[in-house]
């Protein structure tokens, strides 16, 4: 039976208490006891349900901060690894590996290289070059801008080599 039906029922035997006016005493008092009984026995089941979802719950962020953490230190070794590779290859001067089982090489990009007068610069000589949350240079719009030869204080393109492993 559910919830709602027990206490519809409790209700119903509530609403009609029949007392016998000779004794006083309540004559579908072990009715009603039943029902009450049924009833906190269904609540009893309810809370202990809901006790094991709190948990789960529980279970849930503290899984999530173990897999964010595992996630970070892997990021953290895959960026070590990367870099020893990286210095590795560059140090004996090579450019490209191909193997069956994967391509390690350099591919080129341009990154934006701002100093740290930049954004004062640019607040009062390119503020479109600057995006307003906390001032914080706009590297892609300052990267635009050199590149269409427009002059830009305090920052230029420096070309890199990038890892890839495919």
């Amino acid at each position: 039976m559910l919830l709602h039906e027990i206490r519809s029922d409790l209700e119903d035997a509530l609403n009609s208490l029949v007392i016998d006016e000779e004794t006083g005493e309540i004559e579908n008092f072990e009715t009603i006891s039943k029902i009450q009984a049924d009833f906190e026995e269904k609540l009893e089941g309810y809370g202990c349900y809901i006790k094991v979802l709190k948990a789960a719950i529980e279970a849930f962020k503290n899984e999530e901060k173990a897999l964010k953490e595992r996630r970070s230190k892997l990021e953290k070794k895959l960026e070590r690894f990367s870099e020893y590779v990286r210095s590795e290859m560059l140090s004996v001067n090579v450019k490209k590996i191909h193997t069956i089982k994967c391509d390690i090489g350099f591919r080129k990009s341009k990154e934006t290289v701002i100093d740290s007068d930049f954004v004062s610069w640019a607040s009062q000589n390119a503020n479109h070059l600057l995006r307003y949350k906390l001032p914080e240079p706009d590297k892609a719009a300052i990267k635009k801008a050199i590149e269409t030869g427009q002059a830009v204080e305090h920052a230029m393109l420096v070309e890199k080599e990038n890892l890839y492993v495919r």
